[in-house]
């Protein structure tokens, strides 16, 4: 299997994190509608690193600039990611050129 979920979670009705990227990778991989896809993405980006990175660098792609650093900001606030803190860095040192 590429992704297997049981079911929702009993009480919030909700899939994790982690899943939700997953499943956002499955679709994106395999030719699935692209748009529909990066929702799955923008759920996994609510706690779940890999999603948080991945998103922050479509935002920038799509010129959504502050959104990107937006989401660079909460990886470095809530997981004390050293990758989302190094693009920061870069950022504000060619922002301050």
């Amino acid at each position: 299997w590429n992704i297997l979920i049981i079911s929702r979670h009993e009480e919030t009705q909700e899939i994790d994190y982690q899943s939700s990227y997953l499943i956002y990778r499955f679709m994106n991989d395999y030719g699935f509608n692209y748009e529909e896809s990066i929702d799955w993405l923008k759920y996994s980006s609510l706690g779940y690193l890999p999603g948080i990175r991945e998103l922050s660098t479509y935002y920038f792609s799509k010129d959504e600039r502050e959104k990107g650093i937006e989401l660079l900001k909460f990886g470095v606030e809530k997981f004390r990611d050293p990758k989302c803190m190094y693009n920061l860095g870069l950022i504000y040192l060619n922002d301050s050129e």
